[in-house]
């Protein structure tokens, strides 16, 4: 299916807010050895699997999103700007513990301190689970290990999404990644990768994953790119594609999402690896957490060489399946 028909996407995980609050400092508090920011701006952006979601809904997907938020005004806000951009909320649970918060203080374009703010782990309905992954097209579980993926959860949503014939795409975390067995993809950073593994070597840690379970590897390096591993074919290096990197948040959760549209779309993985990274190279050339838009997609897609879309003036203009 080509972009421009939107797809139905669930995504399944960690929800958060990310504040960012940037300054000046032009002094050191009188109280102890530590700057005094003069706050000049502060933003608050969906985070985790909100960011994901965020990327899925500025694509053109019909996005619904199934996580947690405190009883709280977070809460209430995080949810509000989801909705607001076209996410459908309506499986995200209210809980009597606090939301999930990265808060990141910046000042002359460096990040001097996070504070973190993290609730109880919620219980989430498997029945739910089983319903909404038999009415969508991909799945995408975002595992921060705050509480929502438990392995009870994933191995429920491979079982149902497998069976339903559905791509699922993991965007992982911790160490027990016999959770994510059966899943299409997995897209590890390398030190997760390394906590997830017993071997010293990259490749070494990537087939081992690969084997044992049973699904693709794409390992984000940061500032090398990404390489992908897939059954027995050699790996796939792409070298990093942004010209400047202002802030690498929330790149992971860009590159899951957009390989989790485009494999639901038969794209060859190689080729999905090839717009992933081409998107990473969008949003890290932005401060703060950072979504990617259709629009920005299409110069990778049609660099990737994807058939049912028409070019015109360098923007694409859609066609119906062939």
């Amino acid at each position: 299916m080509p972009w421009g028909i939107g797809l139905r996407v669930l995504v399944v995980g960690d929800l958060m807010v990310d504040v960012l609050s940037e300054g000046e400092v032009h002094r050191l508090s009188p109280e102890a050895p530590a700057p005094v920011v003069l706050q000049r701006n502060r933003s608050h952006t969906p985070g985790g699997a909100g960011n994901a979601a965020m990327n899925l809904a500025g694509l053109g997907e019909t996005v619904l999103l199934m996580a947690a938020v405190g009883k709280d005004a977070e809460g209430v806000l995080v949810k509000d700007i989801l909705a607001h951009h076209g996410v459908d909320t309506r499986s995200v649970m209210v809980t009597s513990s606090v939301t999930t918060q990265k808060h990141r203080v910046m000042a002359g374009g460096r990040q001097l301190l996070r504070l973190d703010v993290e609730g109880e782990p919620p219980h989430m309905a498997l029945e739910s689970v089983r319903y909404l992954v038999r009415s969508v097209d991909v799945v995408l579980i975002s595992d921060y290990a705050k509480g929502v993926c438990t392995a009870e959860l994933c191995r429920e949503v491979i079982a149902g999404a497998r069976s339903a014939g559905i791509p699922v795409v993991v965007d992982p975390k911790g160490t027990d990644y016999e959770r994510y067995r059966g899943a299409s993809l997995i897209t590890p950073n390398l030190s997760e990768l390394r906590a997830a593994t017993n071997s010293s070597l990259m490749e070494d840690q990537a087939r081992d994953l690969v084997n044992r379970l049973a699904c693709a590897v794409l390992v984000t390096r940061g500032p090398n790119g990404m390489t992908l591993f897939a059954g027995q074919a050699p790996p796939f290096h792409l070298p990093a594609q942004a010209p400047i990197v202002c802030d690498v948040t929330g790149a992971g959760d860009t590159v899951a999402a957009v390989m989790a549209a485009c494999l639901a779309r038969q794209m060859p993985i190689r080729r999905a690896c090839q717009v992933a990274n081409a998107c990473a190279g969008v949003v890290v050339g932005r401060r703060g957490t950072s979504t990617i838009s259709l629009d920005e997609l299409t110069l990778p897609v049609r660099d990737a060489g994807w058939p049912g879309i028409r070019w015109e003036y360098g923007r694409s203009v859609h066609e119906r399946p062939r």
